[in-house]
């Protein structure tokens, strides 16, 4: 998975071809060009027949990701033998899931 974002910047796009599978951007214009160029790349090889893969070739906003939301010393209560750390994770919902949730999950 390729991560092409700007380091610091919020990874806001996404874009996923068949051959380099998904990919993040900063932007939704870096996320259409590699979309764009992901179809061209299959263009050059429709002489030979278009690929069954071509369709799913997108781009899009990313509506949520998993972020870290704990991280401590292991506790003898935890169960956790041979680790020296205890982290978890969620699901968290990004800045655009405010605008779109009631449309996307039919609320």
């Amino acid at each position: 998975m390729k991560d092409n974002h700007t380091p610091g910047q919020e990874q806001k796009f996404f874009s996923y071809d068949h051959e380099n599978g998904p990919e993040f951007h900063s932007t939704a214009k870096e996320a259409k060009k590699r979309a764009d160029e992901a179809l061209d790349n299959d263009r050059e090889y429709a002489y030979e027949g278009w690929a069954e893969e071509v369709e799913q070739i997108c781009w899009g906003k990313i509506l949520g990701q998993v972020v870290e939301t704990e991280r401590r010393p292991v506790k003898p209560e935890d169960g956790l033998c041979g680790f020296d750390e205890y982290v978890d994770y969620q699901l968290s919902d990004t800045h655009a899931v405010e605008c779109a949730e009631s449309d996307l999950l039919g609320e």
